[in-house]
């Protein structure tokens, strides 16, 4: 057999100075005790870093905000199995379960219980990975390895932390899906996709995205487009198009549900167009924008670049209370909104066009 469960009981004597250490770098903020099983290991048996992501966990993506955001609940681990494609089946979606994954493709990995851990290795390929449960993990080991083709996070998914995966769109889907979800992390992954990098329509609220590489390539609006959130950490990330017309928007819809409390903070950008925009359709208190932050981000574009922050129609609702600060774009014809541009409660300031330069690297902290 090769499950492990009470792991606890069964090690005995003083823990290594590793198991240490990498209790304390654990990814979630919200730990309150130590998992069990505590020690993370790998296919050989052998202890390895339980943070795969590296030193960057949701602490960071969160430290400093102007508001309080909630973080993941952890699954509560009793117990190990290695599977293949054809032994999943036998173990997936039973709770306090951690699956380590050996090489081979596993289709559509559906994820609809509590209480899980999936640990991708070098060899996998999950076509989509859909969830709908809760207190969930997925980590690569190594970090950023395997392969995801698209994401699609639905309705009831809470408490999910997503860290160190690597998502290659081709055309099983060519988008990832944020639906009706709470409490989600995606930190430390490399995500490029056909057409969204991630594409949220419905009404997700604690959702951090952060320390991320994401890279859209297709025909899309835009490389990432997030509808009616409330609590919104977007930072440190990398975002790239190099196809469509768009860069980043965010959206209230028409349904009666607004966007609140979005922070998007000391990115890099390299594409052309930015865009905060309440519903479309009739415009009403509960489906505008309120309370955004846009702090410290660096945009790359050669060719134009420029910012809106539109109306909803016909009542002239815009994202309040807005600020706007310490953003530069390198490009030689941009625009940032001016304070005119808005008639009530913002804040813009030290905001500044350079010329055109090619973008430095970037890597994950």
């Amino acid at each position: 057999m090769n499950t492990r469960t009470n792991l606890t009981a069964e090690r005995k004597g003083f823990p290594s100075l590793l198991f240490v250490v990498g209790l304390a770098l654990l990814s979630f903020n919200s730990f309150a005790q130590a998992p069990n099983p505590p020690v993370f290991t790998s296919l050989d048996g052998q202890e390895i870093d339980p943070n795969p992501g590296g030193r960057y966990s949701v602490s960071n993506a969160t430290r400093g905000l102007p508001f309080a955001v909630a973080t993941p609940t952890p699954p509560q681990i009793s117990a190990e199995q290695i599977v293949t494609p054809s032994t999943i089946g036998n173990y997936i979606n039973t709770p306090g379960m951690r699956l380590l994954l050996e090489p081979g493709n596993y289709g559509r990995l559906s994820l609809r219980g509590t209480d899980q851990e999936i640990v991708l290795t070098s060899g996998v390929i999950v076509n989509q990975l859909y969830t709908s449960g809760q207190r969930i993990v997925v980590r690569a080991v190594p970090v950023r390895t395997g392969t995801i083709d698209s994401l699609e996070l639905d309705d009831g998914t809470a408490d999910l932390l997503l860290d160190g995966i690597r998502v290659d769109g081709s055309s099983y889907q060519g988008r990832n899906h944020i639906w009706n979800c709470r409490r989600v992390a995606v930190i430390n992954s490399r995500i490029r996709q056909v057409d969204f990098s991630f594409a949220a329509y419905g009404n997700a609220d604690d959702v951090i995205i952060a320390n991320n590489y994401m890279e859209t390539y297709g025909s899309a609006q835009t490389a990432v487009r997030l509808h009616s959130m409330v609590r919104l950490v977007f930072v440190d990330n990398n975002v790239r198009a190099t196809g469509g017309n768009g860069m980043f928007r965010l959206h209230a819809n028409s349904r009666g549900r607004g966007g609140e409390y979005l922070y998007v903070g000391r990115n890099q950008f390299e594409g052309g167009a930015w865009m905060i925009k309440p519903s479309s359709n009739e415009a009403s208190t509960e489906n505008t924008i309120g309370a955004v932050w846009i702090e410290g981000n660096a945009s790359y574009w050669p060719g134009e670049f420029w910012y809106i922050n539109t109306r909803s129609a016909p009542d002239g609702f815009y994202a309040s209370p807005f600020t706007y600060r310490n953003n530069v774009a390198y490009t030689p014809n941009g625009i940032h909104p001016a304070p005119g541009d808005h008639p009530w409660n913002a804040t813009i300031e030290n905001n500044s066009v350079r010329g055109y330069v090619a973008p430095p690297a970037w890597d994950h902290q």
